[in-house]
């Protein structure tokens, strides 16, 4: 937990590119669009030829990332797009989250400087790639869409005395804040731990990429707006939480019971609104 936390507070090891300003030079930005071309829509087109997925996900495998997910507390999340990354550790947990640590993979090897591992077999993924070692960030295993294969970088060159300047200390600006989106499946766990209601349980509503942490409270029993609620299937024993809000102009009353894994919500004017659970299926109405 430690290590994780110490990294997201300093992500960027090694080179300092904090104080580094993005030049008036486009020709980065029209590599980046020329990239979106490789990531057809077509899954089975990702890969040069298909693959079987490992029953374990372990350092040595090569993945490619989904570019949308639900992160851990409801956002939605929309990379630039998928990325193939370099899995660095074997599965590891931080609580109820399973994560690994990734290095991002580049097709741009002319940006290769130093501490990039390069690697011009293009047997394993069907191009040619950098390893970006010092781009390294922990990500939730739910965030790893399609295993592409395994690779030995070993048997690879690092670079170790080229220096880093210029364009290549701007790449890798670039490259940092379009991979924020994968770390923060981590991030977002994170948040959870800390503004979750109890040291055990908790509940979070998330309203367009809002979330909100409703105020847990006693038994509603003696309230007449909840006992309507009672009446209508929601008893009074178990973990009551409530939340006021503003949806569209209008004001939302939230009332949520939980009892053991079992969540029930009652609104008291929900109109058209679209109640999603965590994984983005619709929540049935009554």
């Amino acid at each position: 937990m430690k290590e994780i936390l110490s990294y997201l507070k300093n992500p960027v090891d090694g080179n300092d590119v904090a104080d580094i300003e993005i030049s008036g030079d486009h020709t980065l930005e029209q590599h980046y669009k020329n990239l979106l071309s490789l990531f057809p829509t077509n899954k089975e087109n990702y890969s040069p030829t298909p693959k079987i997925e490992p029953n374990n996900i372990n350092a040595g495998q090569i993945w490619l990332t989904k570019k949308i997910y639900i992160d851990y507390v409801g956002n939605i999340i929309n990379g630039y797009f998928p990325y193939y990354v370099y899995v660095e550790n074997d599965c590891d947990n931080i609580g109820d989250l399973k994560f690994v640590r990734i290095q991002p993979i580049s097709i741009f090897t002319e940006f290769a400087s130093i501490d990039d591992i390069v690697v011009e077999n293009i047997d394993i993924t069907g191009f040619k790639f950098i390893i970006e070692t010092w781009n390294e960030q922990p990500v939730s295993i739910d965030v790893l869409d399609r295993f592409i294969g395994e690779i030995k970088i070993e048997e690879y060159h690092k670079i170790i005395d080229d220096p880093l300047s210029g364009k290549y200390k701007s790449f890798r600006k670039y490259e940092i804040k379009n991979t924020a989106f994968l770390r923060n499946s981590v991030t977002s766990y994170l948040e959870w731990e800390e503004k979750r209601q109890t040291e055990k349980t908790g509940v979070v509503i998330n309203i367009d990429n809002m979330p909100s942490y409703p105020i847990i409270m006693q038994s509603p029993q003696l309230q007449p707006q909840y006992l309507y609620a009672g009446k209508k299937g929601i008893k009074t024993d178990g973990e009551y939480y409530t939340l006021s809000v503003q949806v569209n102009g209008e004001s939302l009353e939230i009332l949520i019971k939980k009892e053991m894994d079992k969540f029930t919500l009652n609104l008291n004017n929900i109109g058209d609104l679209m109640l999603d659970d965590e994984v983005g299926s619709e929540i049935e109405k009554h």
